[in-house]
């Protein structure tokens, strides 16, 4: 008798832990939008003194992506990227952090017949102070940042 009266409390409790863990997760993606991490480093500096890109056309915007294989949202979004590439610029670069565990190596071998991605090391990684990933930088025709942020939605 007593576990009847206590099941429905049970379960409300996990009901609730749901809808308050649901709206954390909003929240966070809601920041991360609208924040899209307004004043990074990179943001008004020439990419070209971190990495190679490919040049913007004129009024277009270039594009990097920075991945690391020990991030599973990276996973998604190179799938996603491989999936729908129309939508992504052309000039579109992709760099997976290097990591000493062998991952990247991994990581490289699994996509290395479907899309071309560029090794990022660690070095060149802390130089432009990423904190983040996936990380999308947009560039201008000039190869200077206009943005970092979470996704590329978010990235005009």
């Amino acid at each position: 008798m007593e576990y009847g009266i206590m099941l429905p409390w049970f379960m409300f409790a996990i009901i609730i832990l749901i809808q308050i863990l649901r709206s954390f997760r909003r929240l966070h993606a809601e920041s991360a939008k609208h924040d899209s991490f307004k004043g990074s480093i990179l943001e008004g500096e020439k990419l070209t003194d971190y990495i190679d890109t490919v040049p913007a056309e004129p009024g277009e915007k270039g594009c990097v992506v920075v991945l690391s294989p020990s991030c599973p949202p990276c996973h998604l979004v190179l799938e996603e990227i491989i999936e729908d590439a129309d939508y992504y610029p052309a000039n579109l670069s992709l760099y997976v952090n290097e990591t000493s565990s062998g991952e990247t190596e991994r990581f490289v071998d699994k996509y290395k017949d479907v899309i071309r991605l560029n090794r990022l090391n660690k070095e060149h990684f802390n130089k432009m102070k990423l904190t983040f990933t996936p990380a999308f930088i947009s560039y201008d025709e000039q190869g200077v940042v206009s943005r970092v942020g979470v996704d590329y939605n978010n990235q005009e």
